[in-house]
């Protein structure tokens, strides 16, 4: 049997062989709906020992940033995917800054004294690997927040502990961006960090019963 129009024969082709190429991408092949998952984009194979840094707090709020980082070393070590090290027997480290600490009042009552809050925080996080000595990559703005209820109020919980439901949220962000990559957790734009929302200055500082980890790494 004797193919007559060879050209046409040839697009109907390619036109099968598109979903295979390009199967991952968006799009409907034949009604089917097909998504573009990516990759994981994962540490290089010649790191697998890190080191966390202390938190570093460029806030206004005090001892978040000790706290913080010992959650963070918890989930590390609960995760058990890479060994965490002090620095000279690293092969990568992170590095992770709080950015911005902001309490905001959400309801009030007929004296406009405020009974809900929504504490917000936001990191930034930086993995430098140690042999080449650069910024593998950088990943800004990552952001968690809760919304509580004022202590005063039957059932309500203190700032402090709206802070300690926030701690294992960051943390986990952490971790599951070091331990799997790229997309995994996306930070907020930043236009939507203006001059008009500031880090919150304290109302009293904390008490001082928090002690800092013996030998931070």
């Amino acid at each position: 049997m004797r193919i007559k129009n060879v050209p046409l024969v040839l697009s109907a082709a390619f036109a099968c062989l598109l979903p295979v190429f390009y199967g991952c991408s968006a799009a409907s092949v034949e009604g089917v709906d097909v998504q573009y998952n990516p990759a994981e984009q994962l540490l290089p194979h010649n790191v697998q020992k890190i080191a966390l840094h202390p938190v570093v707090n460029k806030t206004q709020q005090f001892g978040i940033s000790d706290k913080l980082s010992i959650v963070i070393r918890d989930h590390f070590i609960r995760n058990g995917d890479y060994l965490i090290v002090p620095d000279k027997e690293a092969e990568g480290v992170v590095e992770t800054s709080i950015t911005r600490y902001i309490n905001t009042p959400l309801t009030f009552n007929q004296n406009l004294t405020p009974q809900t809050y929504q504490l917000l925080m936001l990191l930034d996080i930086q993995f430098v690997d140690v042999k080449t000595n650069t910024v593998l990559w950088d990943q800004p703005n990552i952001q968690e927040s809760v919304n509580y209820t004022d202590a005063a109020i039957p059932g309500g919980i203190t700032e402090e502990q709206a802070r300690e439901e926030l701690y294992p949220k960051l943390a986990d962000d952490v971790v599951t961006r070091v331990v799997h990559g790229f997309g995994t957790i996306m930070g907020e734009a930043s236009r939507v960090i203006t001059s008009t929302a500031p880090s919150t200055t304290p109302v009293t500082q904390p008490s001082s019963t928090f002690t800092p980890p013996v030998t931070p790494y």
